[in-house]
């Protein structure tokens, strides 16, 4: 069976017009990520999202010119569209999928976070009742 992937979307823009600088960037994803600025692809996670328990961390680095829009694709593993993980095994569950996010200038000045006011699309998510789960 060929997994189905669920996604989360999400845009930010920061502040401050500058010319343009070296950011570094450091990424937790579970299951995985690809983060892109001004639309163009600077990071994909180099975990499998298929990984089992993976909520993995990568840095990078990347230019830019502020403002910026950061677009992040995030995905958690999930076996079907019952959003479960590791149907039939006995650490079947709902996925649990997650992003943060940080970028610092080459000051070491934080730039951008991941927060509550990121825009977010949600393309598909678990049973919201957890003894679907079972």
């Amino acid at each position: 069976m060929k997994p189905i992937l669920a996604s989360l979307a999400m845009l930010a823009t920061t502040t401050c017009p500058l010319s343009a600088e070296t950011m570094s960037a450091d990424v937790w994803a579970d299951n995985w990520f690809e983060m892109r600025i001004d639309g163009a692809q600077v990071a994909e996670d180099s975990v499998p999202i298929t990984t089992e328990r993976s909520f993995n961390a990568e840095s990078f680095s990347f230019e830019a010119e502020r403002p910026f829009v950061i677009g992040l694709v995030a995905k958690d593993f999930k076996e079907n569209d019952t959003g479960l993980e590791y149907i039939g095994a006995r650490n079947q569950q709902m996925g649990d999928g997650g992003v943060i996010l940080q970028i610092m200038d080459e000051a070491g000045e934080l730039v951008a976070v991941s927060n509550d006011g990121w825009q977010c699309l949600v393309i598909h998510s678990a049973p919201l009742d957890k003894s679907c789960g079972r």
